[in-house]
């Protein structure tokens, strides 16, 4: 079956480049090549189509976790520290801290590079990824606790007010590690990184 659609395919080409069949057969075999050259190529772009959906799907879906606030321990920038209507918020980027060959992979897409500018990059044994710039608003529980670096690389108990100090002078922000539950962060511990 392959050799006979391997010779349609060089037939076609034969045909596509100028020669003219000689007979009723070489017509039928130019159709056929044809026909069989279309119904591969919808295939093929069906195929194509339906992985890009898929892979169009699979990447909204991982933005879209990652975006969210979910329960769990989240990482990002945590860039201000507010009350609202009697509330607590924090305003936060999330990102994420990759290592090894994800923080490679990581770098050569992002930067658009070769795997040996990305290693050359890769220089703390870590990459900080924060494609997504958006910022969220979450709630803060009232009993949540507080954790800065204050000297060191150990965050130590700290307050609200503390931290929302911290805050005011810094303008990246404060990578933290945010505990949520119930879509209210109930613990916030700053995280060294050198």
């Amino acid at each position: 079956m392959k050799k006979l659609l391997i010779a349609v395919l060089i037939l076609g080409t034969i045909n596509f480049t100028g020669c003219d069949p000689k007979s009723a057969d070489d017509k039928a075999v130019k159709e056929t090549t044809r026909s069989t050259t279309t119904t591969d190529t919808k295939t093929n772009n069906d195929k194509t189509n339906a992985a890009k959906s898929d892979t169009t799907a699979t990447t909204a879906k991982t933005d879209t976790a990652r975006a969210t606030t979910s329960d769990g321990k989240q990482l990002g920038y945590v860039k201000k520290l507010y009350e609202e209507s009697g509330s607590k918020y924090i305003s936060i980027q999330y990102i994420q801290w990759l290592s090894g060959e994800e923080a490679i992979k990581a770098i050569m897409e992002d930067d658009k590079c070769t795997r040996e500018e990305a290693q050359s990059r890769y220089t703390n044994d870590y990459y900080i990824r924060d494609k997504n710039k958006e910022v969220k608003k979450v709630k803060v529980s009232n009993n949540a606790t507080y954790s800065i670096i204050k000297t060191g690389a150990e965050a130590t108990k700290s307050n609200f007010d503390e931290v929302k100090k911290e805050l005011g002078e810094t303008t990246q922000g404060i990578l933290c590690d945010v505990t949520i539950k119930d879509n209210e962060v109930t613990d916030l511990k700053q995280k060294y990184h050198p």
